[in-house]
């Protein structure tokens, strides 16, 4: 049954699901069995706000067709990690640092698989040390929580429609709820946003900070 209802969710997308679930089914594995562990959007954690000075946006016209690593892909379709990073990197430095800028860089130190997959551990060295990556093996309110208390910045997953992996930035939390920049969401004038009015759960967890 379960199966039935991944396969309706899927085409239901209509042909960019099916193009997700060819070019990349690992994705279509991780709907079907799940992470080992998840967390909720909420926390009744106290508010707290990271300074928000960056809001790069993937699509923008300026790198949308910017191509990644060695792949077809572009930062338009599928740059929404290297987008958040580049959020989270002008953040913590206090020097903006465009998607287009640190996927250049990235590209320069072999920071994609032949997927065209972020390589967590070549953040680093794309910014020449500036900053550090921990990979969390799972998300939890504790471990953004320290995160953010050391003035890191938690770069997480959620799943579009419950259904797409998508890399968002948390910024804070208020009245009980992480709030984000999302790439593909407003203008960099506009508030954070509740991670609520995306995702409601956070499947994997990245801090980056200073080094």
């Amino acid at each position: 049954m379960l199966k039935k209802i991944i396969l309706v969710t899927v085409l239901g997308l209509g042909a960019g699901g099916a193009y997700i679930g060819w070019r990349y089914p690992s994705v279509i594995r991780d709907i079907i069995k799940g992470p080992a562990n998840t967390v909720s959007v909420q926390d009744d954690g106290p508010d707290m706000a990271l300074p928000d000075t960056a809001a790069f946006r993937q699509d923008t016209a300026e790198w949308a067709s910017d191509t990644m690593g060695q792949t077809t892909d572009t930062l338009g379709r599928y740059g929404c990690t290297v987008s958040s990073v580049a959020n989270a990197i002008s953040n913590v430095t206090g020097t903006p640092i465009s998607p287009k800028q640190l996927n250049e860089k990235l590209g320069q130190v072999g920071g994609y698989t032949s997927r065209g997959w972020l390589i967590w551990g070549k953040v680093a060295e794309a910014t020449d040390g500036a900053v550090q990556i921990t990979v969390h093996d799972e998300p939890t309110h504790e471990g953004i929580a320290a995160c953010m208390a050391d003035g890191g910045y938690p770069v997480v997953k959620i799943k579009l429609g419950g259904v797409i992996p998508h890399w968002v930035l948390l910024v804070g939390l208020k009245d009980g709820e992480y709030i984000m920049r999302d790439p593909l969401v407003g203008a960099p004038d506009d508030p954070a946003i509740p991670v609520s009015v995306r995702g409601k759960t956070i499947y994997s967890l990245r801090c980056l900070s200073k080094a």
